[in-house]
């Protein structure tokens, strides 16, 4: 069989977990990765035994590597995912596809010209928790989906100044909760309307909790609710998430900190159809790169290989990231904004 051969540009906490997993990956070879601090590549290049590159220019005139994962911050994605997709390399982008919808609309526009496969990385859409759900939502078991909550939360601290001054908590990772009520709904959203206050890091035009509300092109609605100050005690460091779906003949309730599916219809009563797992962790085995982020990897590859299409594709995660950007508005303002 011929292996596919990759790169991974940005080798921060999760660019490492792309190295990690791809090297589990059966048909993949890790070819090389790319970091601009030598010793650090150094140190990753022993570590997984491949090449190391301080410029990414150089592990893109590769001829053998087939792909690269880009996991850099969101403000200099559009130069290497350009330069990638021009020299000839499939690419998978860590969310979000950028902080500008211009440079977003180029990465697109990129991948259509230069016919590469460009997939951005919204994990959520194999987490197995929330895998299972969409099937039981497909399957009809609770009717016509018309209402989603999620519930998002993370300990105070964990996160790194350059997010809040740089991305700023809405596009960093209000964009995850969209996508998944998004996914839910199967539906256009028409308005936004958000609410915002820095309350733990009280630092002006930097909240650390937000709330945002959704109106769907049938009527749906959706909520999302996203905290950053949860106490250092908390027993998940990040990503306590609980989503609530309500069907027109039942309901689905997802909690992700221990993957528990239970649901409540007319059929059935109450009943819990599954319980999963999602830890987290480059090192700790059986985690992160075990379940979503591996079939994440996993999906991508095959989509190299034109066997399936993208997913999530980069015109949806630049319709993801023009949303975002209009509830950063209405938090900014006040005031309801329309999507065009």
């Amino acid at each position: 069989m011929e292996r596919t051969r990759v790169g991974v540009i940005g080798m921060g906490r999760f660019g490492e977990l792309h190295a990690v997993t791809y090297k589990k990956i059966e048909g993949v070879e890790l070819y090389g990765v790319s970091s601009r601090n030598q010793a650090h590549v150094d140190e990753m290049a022993r570590k997984y035994n491949v090449r190391g590159y301080t410029d990414y220019h150089e592990l893109l005139r590769e001829p053998d590597i087939d792909a690269v994962s880009i996991s850099v911050p969101p403000g200099v994605q559009r130069e290497i995912a350009v330069a990638a997709m021009r020299a000839g390399k499939h690419v998978l982008l860590e969310k979000p596809i950028s902080i500008s919808l211009e440079d977003a609309q180029k990465i697109a526009e990129t991948a259509k010209e230069t016919n590469t496969v460009a997939m951005v990385g919204y994990v959520e859409r194999f987490n197995p928790s929330l895998r299972r759900t969409k099937a039981l939502i497909q399957n009809g078991k609770i009717g016509q989906v018309y209402k989603v909550s999620s519930r998002r939360a993370s300990r105070f601290g964990v996160k790194p100044d350059w997010v809040f001054s740089e991305t700023g908590m809405m596009i960093h990772n209000i964009g995850h909760d969209l996508d998944i009520i998004r996914w839910m709904m199967e539906d256009k959203i028409v308005s936004v309307y958000a609410m915002g206050g820095s309350y733990m890091r009280k630092v002006p035009g930097q909240p650390d909790n937000l709330t945002v509300l959704l109106r769907f092109e049938n009527g749906g609605m959706g909520l999302i609710e996203n905290s950053w100050t949860l106490p250092s005690r908390y027993p998940m460091e990040e990503n306590d998430t609980r989503i609530d779906i309500m069907g027109t003949e039942g309901v689905l309730k997802v909690n992700n900190f221990d993957q528990t599916i239970a649901m409540c219809n007319e059929e059935n009563g109450y009943w819990i159809p599954g319980i999963l797992r999602w830890p987290g962790g480059v090192e700790e085995e059986g985690g992160l790169d075990h379940y979503a982020l591996k079939d994440e990897l996993e999906y991508f590859i095959k989509a190299v290989k034109r066997e399936v299409p993208p997913l999530l594709s980069v015109d949806e995660a630049v319709y993801t990231l023009k949303v975002l950007i209009a509830a950063n508005e209405s938090e900014r303002t006040g005031l309801t904004v329309a999507i065009k």
